[in-house]
């Protein structure tokens, strides 16, 4: 009986040492790593689209200046029109770094207002 019990203790101390050993070897692969590389495999996993925020940064603030130059309400001061622009204008506020967004509200702005916007 005292056999059997030692070789249990024996069979479960080689288990957590194979565990300690597979985590120590984990432990130094990740110290390994750079933290930027560390990053670009999260960046890898992650469901964010980099076209379109690449489009947010560089193309959004060009087509918020001129959509918001297009429908500003001071253009249409006396128009009927004037409460349908400062809506359209707010709109355009509002999604000021959303590329998409503002493409949308540019045929919304050209259908509307019946004006021609050039970007």
């Amino acid at each position: 009986m005292k056999i059997l019990i030692t070789n249990q203790w024996m069979i479960l101390s080689a288990v957590e040492f194979a565990v300690i050993v597979y985590m120590f070897f984990l432990l130094r692969k990740a110290k390994r790593m750079n933290p930027s590389d560390l990053e670009i495999r999260k960046a890898k996993k992650s469901d964010i689209n980099m076209d379109d925020v690449m489009r947010d940064m560089h193309e959004a603030p060009a087509l918020y200046k001129a959509l918001s130059r297009a429908c500003h309400p001071d253009r249409f001061a006396g128009n009927p029109i004037e409460l349908l622009a400062n809506e359209l204008f707010q709109e355009v506020q509002q999604n000021e770094h959303k590329f998409k967004q503002l493409e949308l509200l540019k045929t919304k702005i050209q259908e509307q207002l019946h004006i021609k916007i050039k970007v």
